[in-house]
């Protein structure tokens, strides 16, 4: 027999003395493989960086080829034809191409435009009054690797043969700022005069001041201009149409030899989410037991004439019996206020009443509601101490007895109190305007930037996305909709900023034809708290209403006239009044107190 059949340990004696010399473990595999996998992967990674590098480069240098191959081709062009088709100057080379090479595509963008150096001065102060000094040309070329874009540009110049000579036109000047009048580099700006002949149609990207600057500009009217940027609004200028007669701006005329200047306004897109809700208000559970269908539970008791009493078996009445109700639960329950009753305890009778947690089937607990355990005969019962969010829901149990079988005890009715809201109320048709106008009617009335007819969806809820900063007016088309605004949270008119993502809750009550809402503020701007009386009078007419926790009454069912006065007579801000208030459909004003 082989002695192999003695590893993997073999024993040794040494000087009288046995050792083992062990082999490898399945411990010693697990950390090699390990460690190899480890050096592997680490070796894999770096093998793939270096293959990403390689093919960026390899991208990067046929960009540079694509755009050295245009420099090169506009080289070669006489000073007079480097231009591009619908550019300034106007030529043969295309704006924007696309080219193929070693598998990858490129987007090729050529930029030509007149330099008015300041060697000689510059505009009115140039020294021949000449600004088309010589030309400028930009290539950039693009392209994409794993979905990002990636760039690369080459600039020349273009000097003319000899001394400069005048292009004829004059110098387009646009400036782009943002809403706090800075200037904004990279906007994109859109040229465009299909008048002219042959036409413009440019794009442009604003420098590092936010300008752009076209020296011989083709002289001549009709010069539409858009200005965009990736996530920003737009501005632009407007043509002159019936509904728009006297545009602001309209579009820009270049004179000859003259500078034509504009500036525009962009900025951060924003978002307006609006909300229609009926606020919180009082609501009840109401069971007039006229039926046992609205139970969801009874034992020895039978409905007698729109009446609970106990049942009778032919020889008596018996001498207990119970009813439950059905769950209380209301989807927008806002807190518990009372549970009352009506009925009728014959002597020898009585009715014990308890509260019960729907979720559980239990006993609301003694901490909660003092009594519920032994049962109330007093009605009502103070319920304002349940939690809503604790006990979103609730039923009662009444619990008939009597000591004869000849009578019994009656039940007409019971009801649960609670406040429920705010609800939200869909299918709701507004209008919304902006402040900012782009021109005037022919009646000289201002033509709104943003003026939209919207409706709320089927949860009442609509969002407004890519609005330009502005004030905005929100108004509830009561006759079609049968809705008034009641009051709103958000100060009115409502502010919308650059890059704001606003939401506004509109509380809505019944319309009526002629209505005032008023919201109060205090002396330092903020809304008054809930509970400020606001007075309205006129002859023949005078109500007071408390403020709700927006600091806004409404007042409903009016009469259209221009004599209203408002009171507002606080110890806290002092006291306030204002006549000559003009109500006129729904109308809205606002009480600053001091």
């Amino acid at each position: 027999m082989s002695g192999n059949f003695l590893k993997p340990y073999i024993i040794r004696r040494k000087n009288g003395v046995m050792n083992v010399s062990r082999g490898f473990s399945l411990i010693d595999i697990v950390v090699g493989a390990a460690l190899f996998l480890v050096v592997f992967l680490s070796l894999a990674g770096v093998f793939r960086i270096s293959i990403g590098v390689v093919a960026h480069s390899k991208a990067r240098v046929g960009a540079l080829a694509v755009a050295q191959e245009r420099i090169e081709s506009i080289r070669s062009l006489s000073y007079d034809d480097i231009g591009t088709q619908g550019g300034i100057p106007n030529g043969s080379l295309l704006q924007e191409d696309t080219v193929v090479l070693n598998g990858i595509e490129y987007h090729r963008r050529t930029l030509v435009q007149y330099v008015d150096s300041d060697r000689d001065g510059l505009g009115e102060a140039d020294a021949n009054t000449i600004p088309t000094d010589y030309k400028v040309v930009k290539v950039e070329v693009t392209w994409d690797v794993g979905g990002v874009e990636k760039s690369v540009s080459s600039v020349t110049h273009a000097m003319p043969p000899g001394i400069e000579t005048n292009q004829g036109g004059g110098t387009l000047k646009l400036q782009v700022f943002d809403a706090l009048l800075q200037p904004i580099q990279g906007a994109l700006v859109h040229i465009e005069n299909s008048a002219l002949n042959p036409i413009v149609s440019t794009n442009v990207y604003t420098d590092e001041n936010g300008r752009v600057t076209f020296p011989g500009s083709p002289s001549g009217n009709g010069y539409e201009i858009t200005v965009s940027d990736t996530g920003y609004t737009a501005d632009q200028t407007y043509s002159v149409s019936a509904e728009l007669p006297t545009p602001v701006p309209g579009h820009l005329s270049v004179l000859e030899g003259e500078t034509t200047e504009a500036s525009f306004q962009i900025d951060e897109v924003a978002s307006l989410e609006i909300a229609t809700w009926f606020p919180i208000r009082e609501d009840d559970h109401t069971d007039d037991m006229t039926t046992t269908d609205d139970m969801q539970s009874f034992e020895h008791i039978s409905i007698s004439g729109g009446t609970i009493v106990l049942s009778n078996s032919g020889s008596g009445y018996e001498l207990s019996g119970s009813a439950v109700s059905e769950d209380i639960a209301p989807e927008y329950i806002a807190g518990w206020k009372s549970f009352s009753w009506i009925d009728e305890t014959p002597l020898g009778t009585d009715i014990l009443y308890r509260i019960y947690d729907t979720d559980t089937d239990t006993l609301l607990p003694e901490g909660v509601v003092s009594g519920n355990a032994a049962g109330f005969s007093d009605s009502p019962v103070d319920l304002s101490g349940v939690s809503h969010e604790t006990y979103p829901g609730l039923f009662v149990r009444a619990d008939l007895t009597t000591t004869s079988t000849s009578t019994t005890p009656v039940l007409d009715k019971w009801v649960i109190l609670y406040d429920e809201g705010p609800i939200p109320v869909g299918n709701v048709p507004f209008t919304l305007s902006g402040e900012k106008s782009i021109g005037f009617d022919g009646g000289g009335a201002p033509v709104l930037a943003y003026e939209e007819d919207l409706i709320t969806n089927a949860f009442g809820t609509v969002t407004i996305a890519d609005l330009v900063w502005d004030t905005y007016h929100i108004s509830v088309l009561g006759a079609s909709s049968g809705y008034d605004v009641q009051s709103f949270c958000d100060p009115k008119p409502h502010v919308v900023n650059p890059g704001e993502e606003v939401h506004i809750d509109v509380y809505l009550t019944p319309h009526s034809d002629h209505s005032l809402l008023v919201a109060v503020y205090s002396d330092v701007g903020d809304p008054v708290p809930a509970g400020i009386d606001v007075m309205l009078s006129r002859p023949g007419y005078g109500e007071t209403l408390t403020t709700g926790s927006c600091g806004q009454v409404l007042f409903t069912d009016l009469f259209q006239a221009d004599d209203y006065t408002i009171t507002v007579p606080t110890t806290i801000y002092g006291s306030f009044s204002d006549s000559d208030i003009v109500v006129s459909g729904a109308s809205f004003t606002t009480v600053s107190l001091e």
